[in-house]
């Protein structure tokens, strides 16, 4: 996995520097890669890995192919600019997934309400609680006056 992940950011460091960038890699006392634009300190057997390459375009290293660089852009403008369009990409997939939640929400309101409709109108037996918990009939206004609102409730929110 350390390997992949120092080849892509090798890969992603070639692609996006400056046409006469260099590019060094060495390994430091504790054994971790180290990529730098000087060489190693103190001198020492270094692999160049990029000299002044001659590159007809720059290519930017994300999941959107195609897209390429501005030559002249700095290697920290084209990583902001790359971390905005994966930010803008969470944030649409974020609210992808919050208009389904919201839509899954009013999809079961509107069945309730119809099926609290359904129950209104079939003139059976209703009952409300009041503040004790004791089961109290509804009577016929109060009954006239829920099917109302609940006709408009689904006129309103539930229409489609």
């Amino acid at each position: 996995m350390q390997k992949l992940f120092t080849i892509a950011l090798l890969v992603g460091i070639a692609v996006a520097m400056p046409v006469s960038a260099q590019v060094y890699k060495w390994k430091d006392a504790q054994g971790r890669t180290i990529i730098s634009d000087t060489p190693r300190p103190g001198g020492g057997k270094d692999d160049l890995v990029v000299r002044g390459a001659q590159r007809d375009h720059l290519q930017e290293e994300s999941d959107q192919p195609g897209q390429a660089a501005t030559p002249g852009q700095s290697v920290a403008d084209q990583e902001l600019e790359l971390r905005k369009r994966q930010q803008e990409r969470q944030d649409a997939a974020a609210t992808t997934e919050a208009d389904k939640q919201a839509a899954a929400k009013l999809a079961n309101d509107c069945r309730r309400a119809q099926n609290y409709l359904r129950s209104l109108e079939s003139g059976r037996r209703i009952g409300v609680s009041d503040e004790s918990g004791a089961v109290i009939p509804m009577e016929d206004d109060a009954r006239q006056k829920a099917i109302e609102d609940t006709q408009a409730y689904l006129r309103q929110s539930c229409s489609g």
